[in-house]
């Protein structure tokens, strides 16, 4: 099976007020998220530097074991007619968003299998129109008048490559568990490649549940899926994080899935299921997952279903159908 990345930003990199908040760093719960059920991961990088291995030298180790990539570009503003060099510092909610967006398609239009890691450090609603982040530049200019450097032709923006349209939310409720963030980042990763089985398993149960619904919008035989192959490879997951003595947490997940569905298959395929009750805006439990996570009561493991008709998602890449291409946006929530 192919390896599966994911582009994901540092945690809390930008205050209420749009300043950058300090020190920038991945969350140790969020990157142990990340290490365990994704392969590869990118966290994209201002040409001009950053601090974030400074801050954080242990993701050097996964630099070096090929587990993390940094997109290097360069960043710039659209102002008065012309693109000038900017720094992440100056506009970091706008850096992070269109950095983002940057690598997910570069690493999509190659073909591979990547996701949205951190989708709320995302400002849509943000003029992020006026901004770039660019791997290649050509020559820069640095007119005397300004003195600020700029590039004569305007780049390609990454939001024509987004539209808007339905997507089905799943939300994996408490469900997943993760390594304490307590534990050595070399215990993990021993762990994980020890274990190489169990993650695969999962993650053929993922995609057997999410081509039931991008393929044939079978809400109903998703649940059945869930219910049965998501419990049990979870389930093993988190045994062999038992047999292990490795002290772990209980996470959940949200995925976004864009569905290339017609307002009429959406009236006819999911609509029913919606005003039933019988799947969207619902919930499907996982009982014998949440007793072996120690999950009970009204917050027992469960996938929660809910369907947005008009997301903000990739537009459709042409020639390219390959397994989580649809998986628009993944995001672990503690539990």
């Amino acid at each position: 099976m192919e390896s599966r990345g994911i582009v994901i930003a540092p945690s809390r990199s930008v205050h209420s007020d749009r300043t950058l908040a300090r020190p920038i760093v991945i969350n140790r719960s969020d990157l142990y998220f990340y290490i365990l059920y994704w392969d590869v991961l990118d966290c994209p990088e201002d040409d001009l530097g950053d601090s974030l291995l400074k801050n954080q030298p242990e993701l050097q180790l996964l630099r070096e074991e090929g587990i993390l990539k940094r997109t290097r570009g360069r960043f710039f503003k659209k102002e008065r007619g012309h693109v000038l060099l900017s720094f992440h510092g100056e506009h970091p909610r706008e850096f992070w968003s269109v950095a983002q967006l940057y690598s997910l398609l570069k690493h999509q239009r190659s073909g591979e299998h990547w996701t949205l890691g951190n989708p709320l450090a995302i400002d849509i609603n943000a003029d992020i129109s006026k901004f770039y982040f660019v791997e290649k530049v050509g020559d820069l200019t640095k007119p005397k008048a300004s003195g600020i450097l700029r590039i004569s032709t305007e780049p390609e923006h990454v939001l024509n490559s987004f539209d808007r349209g339905p997507i089905v939310d799943l939300t994996f409720q408490d469900a997943l568990p993760v390594p304490d963030p307590g534990l050595p980042l070399e215990e993990v990763l021993e762990f994980k490649q020890r274990h190489q089985d169990e993650f695969v398993d999962f993650r053929v149960a993922l995609d057997e549940m999410y081509l039931e619904i991008i393929d044939s919008a079978d809400l109903v035989a998703a649940r059945s899926v869930a219910r049965r192959r998501i419990q049990q490879t979870l389930g093993n997951i988190n045994r062999i994080l038992e047999e292990d003595r490795i002290k772990r947490f209980v996470a959940s997940m949200k995925t976004g899935l864009s569905i290339s569905l017609s307002v009429s298959d959406i009236i006819k395929n999911v609509a029913p299921y919606a005003i039933s009750g019988a799947c969207v805006g619902s919930r499907f439990d996982l009982p014998e997952l949440g007793a072996a996570l120690g999950v009970a009561g009204a917050v027992a493991s469960a996938v929660d279903v809910e369907l947005d008709l008009s997301a903000f998602r990739p537009k459709d890449l042409p020639g390219i159908r390959s397994d989580f291409r649809y998986l628009f946006f993944v995001r672990k929530e503690l539990g």
